[in-house]
């Protein structure tokens, strides 16, 4: 083990913790995890617990006893069942294990946008000149609330006509909640 795979580790654990969807981290770590004084398992231990993951395996999973393969979940998970068996092909214990983890279903939200580079700003400001808000006979007799109403409707009447808002609906996905 060295101070580069404890750094990248935090890296992805880093990254995977801000999604919402299930966690597993599950394999062979070759860390003799069962040795309590071993600075690369109390390390590893610390690392994933700091994460809200917690260890599933709980017995010997090498010939040479001790255990060196993990499944890990997030403890907001289900905890699965983890059964370790050996099938004489390894000296490895090959783990079985299963969870009740659903995929929430898909969350659809709509979003309005204008193609502002579409934008043309010389026919805008055309446009605009020859509007009601640039003609005072327009609007001399209006009081202060009025004037605003005059103004947005106009601005969006002409955003409207030179880029029109359209509206999708998308597939909401964890890494769309502002997290980059």
């Amino acid at each position: 083990m060295t101070a580069e795979f404890f750094t990248e580790l935090a890296e992805l654990l880093d990254r995977l913790s801000v999604a919402s969807d299930a966690l597993v981290l599950a394999g062979d770590v070759n860390i003799r995890l069962e040795r309590a004084t071993n600075p690369n398992a109390v390390e590893f231990h610390y690392l994933l617990t700091g994460y809200g993951l917690t260890q599933h395996v709980s017995g010997s999973t090498h010939d040479a006893g001790g255990s060196l393969d993990v499944v890990y979940t997030r403890n907001d998970l289900p905890a699965p069942s983890v059964n370790i068996v050996d099938i004489g092909l390894s000296d490895h214990r090959l783990l079985l294990w299963s969870t009740s983890i659903s995929r929430p279903p898909p969350v659809y939200v709509k979003s309005s946008r204008r193609a502002w580079r579409s934008f043309n700003l010389v026919d805008f400001r055309t446009d605009l000149q020859a509007s009601a808000p640039c003609d005072d006979r327009a609007w001399q007799q209006l009081d202060g609330d009025s004037l605003v109403q005059l103004y947005d409707n106009t601005i969006t009447q002409l955003l409207d006509h030179q880029i029109p808002v359209n509206t999708k609906t998308c597939r909401r996905r964890a890494s769309n909640d502002g997290v980059r």
